[in-house]
């Protein structure tokens, strides 16, 4: 028993990280549209970037999110093959929990990394960094369980989740509105409750 969960631990881990690229993509495209952001909001209001930028990045970095789940649950033929011969030991909740743990790791923290850069070569207020990376690693963990009900759904469905995902993307919206609102009232110095 522990033999199997051993050994899909570190297949959860190898799969997670099968494609080099994969884990900078979400990051890259994060930090690419923060800096654009950057640049027209300085542009058009210099004045407006200290008290919008954190929501504006907060924004991206969920948008970045979502586009890094979709990755990090795309089933692929080595996948499926690994699968066969690892799981069979372990039991259906642990590799949920396993899958949702990988997957924190997998976005939280180059996403964090990500946010100290940009903090200091942006130019943004530190008042709201440590909000930020709350409400970020929070979001993760809800957009993550939404993924994997998402994914494990459509295991069962024999891989139809294009409607799955179409039903399951509004649900998204609240916690982009809830981050941002968090850190906006972080920024202006209120005492907000959430």
């Amino acid at each position: 028993m522990f033999d199997a969960q051993l050994r899909l631990c570190s297949l959860e881990w190898r799969l997670a990280y099968r494609q080099g690229w994969q884990w900078c993509y979400g990051p890259g495209v994060y930090a690419l549209l923060s800096i654009v952001a950057h640049w027209v909001v300085q542009g058009v209001a210099p004045s407006l970037w200290p008290q919008v930028g954190w929501v504006i990045v907060w924004i991206l970095a969920c948008l970045s999110v979502i586009l890094s789940v979709q990755t990090f649950f795309a089933p692929d033929e080595e996948y499926a093959m690994s699968l066969l011969w690892c799981v069979r030991g372990a039991p259906r909740t642990f590799r949920l929990w396993l899958k949702y743990t990988i997957g924190c790791c997998y976005l939280i923290l180059p996403l964090s990394f990500m946010s100290y850069l940009l903090s200091g070569l942006l130019a943004m207020p530190m008042l709201s960094s440590m909000t930020f990376l709350s409400a970020l690693a929070l979001a993760v963990s809800l957009i993550l369980g939404l993924g994997l009900s998402v994914a494990n759904l459509s295991s069962a469905l024999g891989g139809q989740s294009n409607l799955l995902i179409m039903i399951t993307l509004p649900l998204y919206v609240p916690v982009i509105f809830w981050g941002g609102g968090a850190i906006w009232h972080t920024q202006l110095g209120l005492s907000a409750q959430y």
